[in-house]
């Protein structure tokens, strides 16, 4: 199986299987966050979470604080 590197909001780069959902991810890296994410912006496109992860770039969850 591939692995997808994404650059998590400018700060590090992660590592994920492919066909990891952006939810998964989002569980993984937002911590207590993660309830409040509502949506994924992968390389300024908006895409809803439960979409799989299919290539690196950067990535930013868009919680309800925002």
């Amino acid at each position: 199986m591939v692995k997808v590197k994404i650059n998590f909001e400018g700060e590090r780069i992660v590592e994920f299987e492919e066909g990891t959902t952006y939810q998964q991810a989002a569980k993984e890296l937002c911590g207590n966050l993660y309830e409040d994410v509502v949506l994924a912006k992968h390389d300024g496109k908006l895409i809803e979470l439960f979409k799989e992860i299919k290539d690196g770039g950067e990535v930013f969850f868009i919680t309800t604080y925002e």
